[in-house]
């Protein structure tokens, strides 16, 4: 812990038998802008702040890391390029583990689950491009949305991950059954949002719209849960449309808070 914090070193290369590098261990070397792991990397846990407020510029995470902690690359302005190999063991990233980055481009492992998708994304805004591994069928980017199945021995891409961050405008595919956390999170160019009439969306998870620009929405009558937060701080949210037949049964807590919505009708399945 804290055992290279506030040094002057511009680069570093981490020994391959190194499985932990602590909390703030590296975290305000102001100078430093290069982190080398070499091929046969044994780490498996980057801990709390450990690069945070550092200059790094691209970062390649070793393959059997399995825990990024949060703000473990916090306040990295330099931070464009992020890369996890395609067999990557990752299985847990903190809160904030990339916030206030500059990352442009990021190539993600066939590995992740909705769950790490969630977290890497929610903290990285501006971003030019996900590469998606060759090899992967199951996640594919498309139209600035990044999308992917839920069960991978099926043909059709269900769940919406991640959304790019200039994005205005957005047709939901109609096969997609999940929007996720996070999605369309701060997107604050985001003002359209279509839906097809043949949409078999059921959930809208939590704060999947929060803090957008979305003036109108017309849920579909396919969508059975909207879950907490969802369309919190839309703050130009005036109109919410539920077709007649809805399904919907759960509106979770303050999914529509610090909206401007004026009336809405709830449908009669919510809450029964």
């Amino acid at each position: 812990k804290n055992a290279f914090r506030c040094t002057l070193i511009e680069s570093i290369t981490i020994p391959p038998h190194v499985t932990d590098i602590c909390d703030y261990a590296f975290s305000s070397c102001k100078n430093l802008r290069e982190v080398i792991f070499s091929d046969n990397s044994e780490l498996k846990i980057i801990e709390s702040d450990a690069f945070s407020c550092t200059l790094i510029e691209s970062i390649t995470i070793p393959p059997h890391v399995t825990t990024i902690q949060s703000n473990a690359f916090y306040n990295c302005r330099n931070l464009q390029e992020v890369i996890f190999s395609e067999n990557s063991e990752l299985a847990s990233i903190g809160e904030g583990a990339f916030q206030y980055t500059s990352i442009k481009t990021i190539k993600i492992s066939t590995n992740f689950d909705g769950s790490i998708l969630t977290n890497l994304f929610k903290d990285i805004k501006d971003i030019g491009g996900i590469i998606v591994p060759s090899n992967d069928k199951r996640m594919k980017w498309e139209n600035n949305l990044l999308i992917r199945k839920i069960e991978s021995e099926t043909d059709n891409y269900d769940e919406l991950i991640f959304s790019k961050e200039s994005i205005e405008s957005a047709t939901i595919p109609s096969n997609i059954k999940t929007i996720g956390p996070y999605c369309f999170y701060q997107r604050k160019q985001l003002q359209n949002i279509e839906f097809l009439n043949e949409s078999i969306l059921i959930n809208i998870c939590k704060n999947s719209f929060s803090y957008s620009s979305i003036k109108s929405i017309a849920i579909p009558s396919s969508v059975e849960c909207i879950d907490e937060s969802a369309f919190e701080h839309c703050e130009d949210l005036v109109n919410v449309e539920f077709s007649e037949n809805s399904k919907l049964h759960t509106i979770g807590k303050r999914a529509f808070s610090y909206t401007s919505i004026i009336s809405i009708k709830i449908p009669p399945g919510v809450g029964c």
